[in-house]
């Protein structure tokens, strides 16, 4: 294979031994990060009801380019010195500023209700829509996965 990335959760720990043994292998290094992403401010240091769970969701960045990997460098910091709440965060404040150079699929709606009264596809699609925007569509991908759940007419 040409490429093969890496996504750390939550850090950029792998990054250096990964990329020195992928470039000794003649294989491109894509470095990313699983980050996690607050629900709303990364300042925010509560729940409701106190379910930790709820105290971020899943993004998955991959660096472009060296500015990428700068952007993601300065991503993964902050989260940790400025996020930090169970789990290092970051929030859309700080993606929107340090975006350049990313790829990002979010997976936000796993933990949305599936009842249709709560309309989950209707807040699926506007996060979607929201990232796509934040980060342009060439650099906005959408996770697709088998989960082994039968699937539901909504």
């Amino acid at each position: 294979m040409p490429a093969v990335a890496v996504t750390d959760h939550g850090n950029l720990f792998s990054v250096l031994d990964f990329y020195q043994k992928a470039m000794k292998a003649g294989i491109k290094p894509i470095i990313g990060c699983e980050i996690y992403v607050a629900p709303g401010s990364r300042f925010e240091k509560s729940t409701p009801g106190g379910n930790q769970e709820e105290a971020s969701y899943h993004l998955i960045l991959l660096s472009r380019n060296k500015q990428g990997y700068k952007n993601l460098v300065k991503l993964v910091t902050a989260a940790y010195l400025e996020g930090f709440y169970y789990k290092p965060r970051i929030d859309k404040e700080l993606l929107k500023q340090y975006h350049e150079g990313l790829s990002a699929s979010p997976r936000a709606w796993r933990r949305d209700p599936l009842s249709p009264e709560q309309q989950p596809l209707r807040r699926r699609e506007k996060a979607a829509l929201q990232y796509q925007e934040l980060l342009g569509k060439e650099n906005f991908y959408l996770e697709l996965q088998t989960t082994g759940y039968p699937s539901r007419n909504r």
